[in-house]
């Protein structure tokens, strides 16, 4: 039986090192069906190529063998804390 894995996350936001969490990890559980949830729903497809759904629905439609946390403020934020996250501006020229 393959185990299911909830991995919470701020998997929400256009933030580079929390989605590189969640690649690792599914890599790392590789055998494991890994489910990506955050603090609220989010399309990420265009970064992730899906959704991913909110971690108290996640808990309440379905069960899972195991909860892997990962990345920082995905207990203690808001709507706004997450919706506010910095986004990578790429520059131009030299400084």
């Amino acid at each position: 039986m393959t185990p299911r894995i909830l991995s919470v996350g701020a998997y929400e936001r256009d933030n580079f090192g929390d989605l590189l969490f969640l690649l690792v990890t599914e890599r790392y559980l590789e055998g494991s069906e890994v489910v990506a949830s955050a603090p609220f729903a989010a399309d990420m497809t265009a970064l992730l190529d899906r959704k991913v759904g909110a971690v108290g629905d996640a808990l309440s439609e379905s069960r899972f063998d195991a909860i892997w946390t990962v990345g920082g403020q995905v207990g203690g934020t808001s709507l706004d804390g997450a919706g506010s996250s910095p986004r990578v501006t790429p520059r131009t020229g030299t400084t």
